[in-house]
């Protein structure tokens, strides 16, 4: 089997997994609950205090505190902190979807440019009739699509997400940041596009002309 050959069957079968991964989630599958991690304690073990220095006394307290806490848990949800993180959840989430959604592009981008440099190391002679898919160039396209595409996209899209719902706040101006990532990969578009050219500044990460 040639180079190639083997490249390619890698690439496409971590591509196949991933995406078993994803149906497996998404149809329960795997067990989400902690109960695979309870295996290592003894039945009645959760939820003891195990301090040694601690006299009886003492130990009785922590586990009277422990217990408490336990059963304030388990008490009613607060309706009003389950409405913040829902109106959070709502002013986000055709942000951070469209985040997700460019990171996807840019790391099926660079999966593809990666892939092709990959092969180029073993075949030289492989794809060479145009310019912009020589090692030289298409490395570039790949390392760029990494660092500006898929990580920032990916990146900012969970903080998108996490931050409001953390602070229990819906995001303010969610159209100034849907401005930011469209003019963000509209110029990693330019900029790679410059790159297959021939065009770059010819520093290491920094290869996109400004």
């Amino acid at each position: 089997m040639s180079t190639v050959a083997i490249l390619l069957s890698a690439f496409v079968l971590s591509v196949v997994a991933l995406l078993v991964f994803v149906w497996s989630q998404r149809r329960g599958l795997f067990d989400r609950t902690s109960k695979g991690a309870e295996i290592i304690f003894a039945r009645g073990e959760i939820g003891r205090i195990e301090e040694p220095a601690a006299a009886p006394a003492a130990h009785a307290g922590l586990q009277a505190s422990l217990e408490a806490a336990d059963a304030l848990r388990a008490g009613a949800v607060d309706a009003d902190e389950l409405a913040d993180r829902e109106r959070a959840d709502a002013s986000t989430a055709p942000l951070v979807f469209f985040f997700f959604c460019a990171a996807v592009v840019w790391l099926l981008v660079a999966s593809a440019a990666g892939l092709t440099a990959s092969i180029k190391l073993h075949e030289p002679d492989w794809l060479v009739q145009q310019a912009w898919l020589t090692f030289g160039r298409i490395r570039t396209i790949h390392l760029n699509s990494v660092a500006y595409g898929w990580a920032p996209m990916a990146g900012l899209g969970i903080a998108m997400f996490v931050i409001p719902r953390l602070l229990e706040t819906p995001l303010l101006g969610a159209r100034f940041a849907f401005a930011g990532v469209v003019l963000w990969n509209a110029a990693l578009i330019a900029g790679l596009g410059s790159i297959a050219a021939g065009i770059n500044d010819g520093l290491e990460w920094r290869e996109i002309p400004w």
